[in-house]
């Protein structure tokens, strides 16, 4: 080995601890589709613990991945301030169905809520887009985004190759 190689190994080995791996803070666990929408919803796995969710957004696309369409956007509010790693989001695209119970308590690890309930997220609308998650049985995304409409992460059907899908994946 070289002088060079061997600066140049010295400095890997100083320089990698330093940098940080860029993960998500949140994932799309998965996602319910059907045709009667008031029975879809996503679910949503924290990643990473005392994670601050406030602003965050989630949104669907049309089926060909080109408009973000509505989805909701979550409210400075405390629940959403310091979820621990492993906490469940459930979320309904509408109203929470009769067969299932609003769950807020994030102690257990576990929340379920209506995306459209005022109490905890801002509805979001895209230009172009229309108001309200709904699950393109032909091809779609859900999205997680930062405040500042970065990337995330997202999960989605039927080869996603429109832009919304080639932009934030690079």
């Amino acid at each position: 080995m070289n002088r060079l190689q061997l600066l140049a190994l010295i400095a890997l080995i100083f320089v990698l601890p330093l940098s940080r791996a860029q993960a998500q803070e949140m994932v799309v666990s998965e996602y319910y589709n059907i045709q009667f929408v008031e029975a879809e919803w996503s679910e949503f796995l924290v990643v990473q613990d005392n994670f601050n969710a406030v602003g965050y957004m989630i949104s669907d696309a049309n089926t060909d991945q080109t408009v973000r369409q509505g989805g909701p956007q979550f409210r400075d509010v405390p629940l959403w301030r310091n979820l621990r790693a492993g906490t469940i989001i459930v979320l309904w695209h509408r109203a929470i169905p009769p067969t299932s119970t609003i769950d807020t308590n994030a102690a257990d690890g576990y929340l379920e809520l209506s995306s459209i309930d005022q109490r905890f997220f801002n509805t979001l609308l895209f230009p172009g887009g229309v108001d309200g998650m709904n699950i393109a049985d032909a091809g779609d995304l859900v999205h997680i985004m930062k405040p500042d409409t970065s990337n995330v992460h997202m999960l989605g059907h039927d080869k996603p190759t429109g832009p919304i899908y080639t932009n934030a994946t690079g």
